[in-house]
């Protein structure tokens, strides 16, 4: 089946057998392409955009998941691996300023739900928090001491 509306496209195909069913969305727009495929319990997700890549795939029957993020622009580039049960979840990896505040360092997720938290460390820590709405976390920055 295809849809076309405004500037998006996507096609949703079905197959499979009963008891190994598959679903697959692949769609496009607003700068965007992705796709989803279901085959029996397992979940696999891709989407990119001009300069980020995320892909993860997962299980519907355990809830668990893993995969990663990629990001390159002008200012910054770097990765994150992330994984998790149900709605707790963590990650790593590393992320490089290419201009202002010129760092590079390990770069730190954890969370739970739309509660999370960021630390990027190199010479200057920086740190977001993310809150459930109704709550209020900002970001937070303070350089790291040489030991």
């Amino acid at each position: 089946m295809r849809l076309e509306r405004g500037g998006v496209q996507a096609e949703l195909t079905l197959g499979g057998t009963w008891r190994d069913p598959q679903v697959t969305l692949v769609g496009q727009g607003y700068g965007v392409q992705a796709s989803a495929e279901v085959r029996g319990t397992a979940v696999r997700l891709e989407a990119q955009r001009q300069g980020v890549r995320f892909s993860a795939q997962g299980a519907l029957d355990t809830a668990r998941y893993q995969g990663e993020v990629h990001y390159t622009s002008a200012l910054f580039s770097g990765l994150l691996r992330f994984s998790g049960t149900g709605l707790r979840y963590e990650g790593s990896g590393y992320l490089v300023s290419h201009a202002y505040l010129k760092q590079a360092g390990p770069l730190r997720l954890s969370g739970e739900g739309t509660a999370w938290r960021l630390t990027w460390s190199g010479p200057t820590q920086v740190t977001a928090r993310g809150a459930p709405p109704g709550e209020f976390a900002g970001p937070s920055l303070r350089p790291v001491t040489a030991k």
